[in-house]
């Protein structure tokens, strides 16, 4: 318990970081830099096909799809009400990165790939991020604690998720729609949130 809390703690003061950096000059400089490699390998449209893929994963309605199918296919596998209570209680949280988005208020990219819509929200934090590290968070341990898989096969699940956080967020910055700093925090929010259902569900659903 105490080191769950420790890693709370830790990605607490790191997304706090990054939020009192966001805008100082280095980040913003490093920003564009990012940014710029990134531009240079997104030349090619079948480089961009491939990312575009990885971002659809992330999108809102994946994730929310994927939570209303676990909430209701666990509330008749585990024959209890408090499942359907945790969805409903965690349904908020799955927008948060909404309300520092318009908290910061930060413009997005201009290059954006040449089959992608243009984008009127605000940049940071990068919500297909936030969506990714909630989702491949809490997947694995959904899967295990619902279902008793093997301690292996969650293993296995928690390091290709990780893989996945990471490509979502990747996507992000070649298809020109986010800044680096952008994935970073949405990531990092993320995690802060999946961390803390986690903490709910082990509490309030399993005891």
């Amino acid at each position: 318990m105490r080191r769950s809390y420790a890693k709370f703690l830790l990605f607490f003061v790191l997304f706090t970081v990054i939020c009192l950096i966001r805008q100082n000059t280095w980040v913003i400089d490093l920003d564009n830099w990012v940014y710029s490699k990134a531009m240079e390998l997104s030349a090619s449209r079948p480089w961009l096909k491939f990312w575009y893929g990885f971002t659809l994963i992330g999108n809102g309605q994946t994730v929310y799809s994927c939570f209303a199918a676990y909430i209701i296919h666990a509330s008749f596998y585990l024959k209890n009400t408090r499942v359907l209570l945790f969805g409903l209680i965690s349904a908020p949280f799955l927008v948060v990165n909404i309300l520092f988005k318009h908290w910061f208020a930060l413009i997005r990219p201009v290059s954006l790939a040449p089959f992608y819509p243009e984008l009127t929200t605000y940049t940071f934090p990068s919500g297909h991020a936030f969506n990714a590290a909630i989702l491949f968070f809490l997947l694995p341990y959904l899967v295990h604690q619902t279902y008793s898989s093997h301690a292996m096969f969650s293993s296995y699940l928690k390091r290709t998720f990780l893989v996945m956080i990471a490509m979502i967020a990747m996507s992000r910055v070649f298809l020109g729609v986010h800044w680096f700093s952008d994935v970073v925090g949405g990531s990092v929010l993320g995690l802060l949130v999946g961390m803390l259902l986690l903490a709910g569900f082990q509490r309030y659903v399993k005891q």
